[in-house]
């Protein structure tokens, strides 16, 4: 495998992870403060919908950075100058979506 499917490989899980942390803490909150019971977290279909929410999570942090590239681009006639797919000049306050765009595109 090159490096560049590791580096969007990469990416992909990592955002995956952020978004399975944040459904934890989402669970957490849910059982310590309001008294869910615990079983309620056990049932095969909680599994599956944490899954499709990942998933989605991910696919739209994949969709907004990407909005956030073109709209970068679109910017004042923006060049981004990529050098190894870690630097991107002037992309301004969405830097760090384009970043993460140009890591999910392999770039």
């Amino acid at each position: 495998m090159n490096s560049t499917m590791v580096r969007s490989i990469r990416a992909h899980l990592i955002t995956a992870s952020i978004a399975a942390t944040c459904i934890n803490a989402v669970v957490l909150v849910r059982m310590f403060v309001f008294g869910v019971s615990e079983s309620t977290f056990e049932t095969g279909g909680f599994r599956i919908a944490v899954v499709a929410a990942v998933a989605i999570a991910t696919g739209l942090t994949r969709l907004f950075a990407l909005g956030a590239y073109r709209y970068a681009l679109k910017q004042s006639g923006l060049c981004a100058t990529i050098d190894e797919g870690r630097y991107v000049h002037g992309a301004g306050r969405f830097r760090a979506l384009v970043s993460l765009h140009l890591r999910f595109s392999g770039v």
